[in-house]
């Protein structure tokens, strides 16, 4: 049976980011964590599973971003996001994506299971991919297969220092029910922190 999904409220509402300096050079550390998964192992392994399932002999590595990796991530109010890369046809793009809504339903905790599957030589090669190779190298994590995180660049505040915020104006439309639902003034700093960090979520600090 599948269990109800835990009610989202500003006591379990955490920022979507954290704070990270970059050196003098514009170069940002890597923030992932991977202890931070611990906690999501049963439908992360699903996920692994599942794809290996659909696309035998084809996935050469899965790949973690988001909340998760950066240790942001909140029972019942974060999704799982994972990036499949390898020699995959056009015809089998879609295999893993199919997976992930049943996954989201035998797991009430994750919002929404998002797998992006991708072939190898376009996630290198395309610019349309650069934010996400941004992002992977920021703060990604390497769930299965091969170490494509290790052959990425460091990750630069540039011109591919992109933030992929589809969700955001849906979050931002919810702050005013965040806001009514917090009960103590450690709530309400939860709520101002979320919401500045999806107003402003790259910023470099020599601009002023």
């Amino acid at each position: 049976m599948v269990q109800a999904r835990k009610e989202l409220r500003s006591a379990n509402l955490l920022p979507v980011g954290r704070i990270a300096y970059a050196n003098e050079d514009g170069f940002l550390p890597w923030i992932g964590y991977p202890d931070a998964i611990a906690p999501w192992a049963e439908p992360l392994r699903a996920v692994c599973e599942a794809t290996r399932d659909v696309l035998p002999e084809k996935i050469e590595a899965i790949l973690l971003r988001g909340s998760i990796p950066r240790s942001t991530a909140s029972a019942g109010a974060s999704d799982l996001i994972t990036v499949h890369a390898g020699e995959i046809g056009a015809e089998e793009r879609a295999r893993p994506s199919e997976c992930g809504q049943a996954i989201a339903a035998d797991f009430p905790d994750v919002t929404e299971v998002e797998l992006l599957t991708i072939p190898e030589t376009e996630f290198w090669s395309e610019r349309r991919w650069e934010w996400l190779r941004f992002i992977l190298s920021h703060q990604g994590l390497t769930l299965h297969g091969i170490d494509l995180i290790a052959r990425l660049p460091p990750p630069r505040l540039d011109r591919r220092a992109v933030v992929h915020d589809r969700p955001g104006a849906r979050w931002m439309s919810k702050w005013e029910g965040h806001w009514r639902d917090a009960r103590t003034e450690a709530e309400r700093r939860s709520v101002c922190s979320w919401l500045m960090i999806l107003r402003f979520p790259v910023r470099d600090g020599r601009d002023g």
